[in-house]
């Protein structure tokens, strides 16, 4: 057994007792630009419940499945490497009787890749609603990402002593840069920021400089607008060219940063998560773009409390708490798994 594992072993032991989650990145640490959303979850997991969560990669997840027989086994991310062995932890989480459920937050993009999971697992969670339909199993429920409590919110400073009037972070996307090219002349009329990679630093506003995790929120919380703009990259796509239609992880965390979004509509089921023009603002031309900046800079207030509105939404539905807790949810209505019966067969097995 490596010495990662007995670390995992011991670290677990120190916890006492108690029903044993083991959650694994589905990527290799090398390729993860998401291992945060993990983090997120275990500790979420590990807030709600008696559980001690065992957090390893997918490099050991086998070996760490099969050392501490855990009760549930949770994979989160995407399962495009060829180069991680799935089948393998599903044998082994069906040798410890462990289920065997994933979390996916890359559909529909990487979409094509999932029959790498697809029957060898007991529950999928997709991020992404309109792919639901298009998996070959019945066992899947939708899922989107959200905020994390401890990281994301912040005091809510009044909108009138921001300094930024414009702010995004993220990757430089063909169908972000056409928005942004599309909306120039405001952004330009604004004391506008944009972070990331792929971006054209020929606009005055652009610089390709990736910020922590920790940095995007502070600068989410300091800006005026941020602007929302979903990302359209197909990695494994072709089957059946799928159109997301769930927005990502930064539309909860910027609300929950106390942060008055400005999202380029691409699908309503937006407003499922936050309420149209009284928790978020859209916009799919110019002219309504200008709007919301004219709007937020001539009534700093009421932009100040659509702010508070968004984030007191967040923290009352979009957490990772409430993420985890809606997932234990379908598994126990499965009877994949009960937290209050799982601790008993989890010792079992351990001391077995």
């Amino acid at each position: 057994m490596s010495s990662t594992v007995d670390t995992i072993r011991h670290e677990v032991a120190r916890g006492g007792h108690g029903t044993l989650v083991v959650v694994f990145s589905t990527l290799p640490d090398a390729l993860n630009r998401n291992a945060s959303l993990e983090l997120y979850a275990s500790e979420a997991l590990a807030r709600l419940l008696d559980v001690k969560v065992a957090r390893t990669s997918a490099s050991l997840a086998r070996e760490t499945v099969l050392a501490l027989k855990p009760a549930l086994v949770i994979g989160i991310g995407s399962v495009v490497p060829d180069h991680v062995d799935y089948a393998a932890v599903a044998r082994a989480c069906r040798r410890v009787q462990a289920p065997l459920v994933y979390w996916l937050h890359d559909d529909p993009y990487e979409f094509d890749y999932n029959w790498k999971i697809e029957g060898g697992c007991d529950w999928i969670f997709t991020s992404d609603r309109a792919t639901i339909d298009f998996y070959r199993t019945s066992a899947v429920s939708h899922l989107p990402l959200a905020a994390d409590v401890t990281r994301h919110f912040r005091p809510i400073v009044p909108i009138r002593e921001r300094g930024t009037d414009v702010f995004f972070c993220g990757v430089g996307y063909p169908n972000r840069r056409t928005v942004v090219s599309t909306i120039r002349d405001v952004l330009r009329a604004c004391a506008t920021e944009i972070r990331g990679d792929g971006w054209d630093e020929r606009l005055p506003f652009c610089r390709n400089e990736r910020l922590s995790p920790e940095a995007m929120i502070d600068r989410y919380a300091a800006a005026r607008i941020v602007l929302n703009i979903g990302r359209q990259f197909n990695i494994g796509n072709r089957q059946y060219d799928l159109v997301p239609s769930t927005p990502g992880p930064r539309l909860f965390e910027a609300a929950a940063a106390g942060c008055v979004q400005a999202a380029f509509l691409e699908s309503v089921e937006l407003f499922d998560y936050f309420a149209r023009d009284t928790e978020i603002l859209a916009f799919s031309s110019v002219g309504e773009f200008a709007d919301i900046v004219d709007h937020v800079r001539g009534d700093p207030d009421a932009a100040t409390a659509l702010a508070d509105r968004a984030q007191a939404r967040a923290r009352a539905e979009h957490t990772y708490d409430h993420r985890m807790l809606a997932m234990l949810d379908v598994l126990q209505r499965n009877r994949l798994f009960n937290p209050a019966g799982a601790a008993a067969r989890s010792e079992d097995k351990t001391h077995g």
